[in-house]
């Protein structure tokens, strides 16, 4: 996913629905590389995870599609 136009050292939201899993700084080639966990408490199904300049405005979205717990046996 890409966020066109953040700034470098922007500092940049990545959310999951509206829960907020990371904040991180833009390097300065403009990149940044971010690794979440989806939470536990996370139900099945399709959710959309955003990534937000925060002083820009600018985002980037992608869905995520989360799978239900293997069952043990």
């Amino acid at each position: 996913m890409a966020v066109v136009g953040a700034a470098a050292r922007e500092i940049v939201q990545v959310r999951l629905g509206d829960e907020l899993l990371d904040t991180r700084a833009v390097r300065k080639d403009g990149t940044v590389s971010i690794s979440v966990r989806v939470p536990r408490h996370t139900d099945p199904g399709a959710y959309v995870v955003t990534v937000r300049g925060a002083s820009s405005g600018r985002e980037g979205t992608a869905t995520l599609q989360v799978l239900p717990a293997p069952r043990r046996s």
